[in-house]
């Protein structure tokens, strides 16, 4: 919310909450002008047992997803997870141009294979109470075996296969791509960066090498240097100085619900073979993405 904000989008903001999220939480939402609505995936049946069955599903995120479809209550709804980084002003994703027979326009998987299909974390559409049921149809349909092998974007892709016009890729950037070929995106087009991949900036072991899959690990240094920029946007939420040292970067208590943070013992990490990556320490003004 803070970095969409930050990218001086003057917009509603709607933010979909399970019933698990508390009190204060939806409260903090609200101070930051944001439209809050709860959504309950344990609603049905379905729902409930698809939980049950994984740990995966259990928080019910990508039904909740699926309620972006009963928002009739506007014309036209750019959707993004919760893990992407807004870096500039994204009205330019209102004028996506959605073609007759087409539900929604998203970013592509991947940038040269158009067959593979459509990322769902970021998508531009028309709400539609019909096109949520059909969703919600298609997902009663499936038998318990197919819900847990699948996942919420190959279900959306199945669903909508055929049905969707294409954004520009580098509209809504993945963190990966840019960090792997910065020479092949023009930075300027970037309205913001998808970080869909462990660790995200927020998760304390973002300067340790071994929290990256291989190979990223290896880029340790550029990837810290683009996640210090969620950093300055989170410190100016909470208007305190961006710490000098990167390894003094933290979430407030009431900003870490699961207590991530509070249980974050580097100490036990170093033991295991997982320190630090020498490159990282003090910021460098000119070592961020903007």
């Amino acid at each position: 919310a803070v970095s969409v904000q930050y990218a001086e989008v003057n917009r509603d903001f709607v933010v979909l909450v399970s019933a698990d999220v508390s009190r204060d939480v939806i409260r903090q939402l609200e101070e930051e002008c944001v439209v809050v609505l709860r959504v309950d995936p344990r609603a049905s049946a379905k729902g409930q047992r698809l939980q049950r069955m994984s740990a995966r599903y259990e928080s019910g995120y990508w039904q909740i997803k699926m309620h972006i479809w009963r928002l009739a209550q506007y014309e036209k709804i750019v959707y993004m997870d919760g893990d992407i980084f807004m870096r500039q002003n994204a009205d330019a994703l209102f004028c996506a141009h959605i073609p007759k027979g087409a539900v929604f326009a998203a970013v592509p998987k991947s940038p040269k294979n158009k067959t593979a299909g459509f990322n769902a974390g970021t998508f531009v559409l028309r709400p539609s109470l019909q096109v949520f049921d059909e969703v919600q149809a298609r997902f009663d349909a499936l038998t318990d075996e197919e819900m847990l092998a699948t996942c919420e974007q190959d279900f959306v892709n199945l669903v909508f296969h055929g049905r969707f016009s294409y954004l520009p890729v580098d509209s809504v950037l993945k963190h990966r791509r840019w960090v792997a070929h910065p020479s092949a995106w023009n930075v300027s087009r970037v309205l913001g960066f998808h970080m869909n991949g462990p660790p995200k900036p927020w998760d304390p072991q973002w300067l340790t090498q071994c929290a990256y899959p291989p190979p990223h690990g290896e880029k340790v240094k550029e990837y810290t240097q683009l996640f210090t920029n969620w950093w300055r946007h989170y410190y100016d939420m909470i208007e305190q100085p961006l710490p000098s040292d990167q390894r003094r970067m933290a979430l407030r208590p009431e900003h870490d619900p699961d207590a991530t943070w509070q249980r974050w013992d580097e100490r036990r990490f170093i033991a295991s073979g997982c320190g630090f990556n020498a490159s990282v320490g003090k910021v460098e003004d000119d070592a961020t993405v903007r």
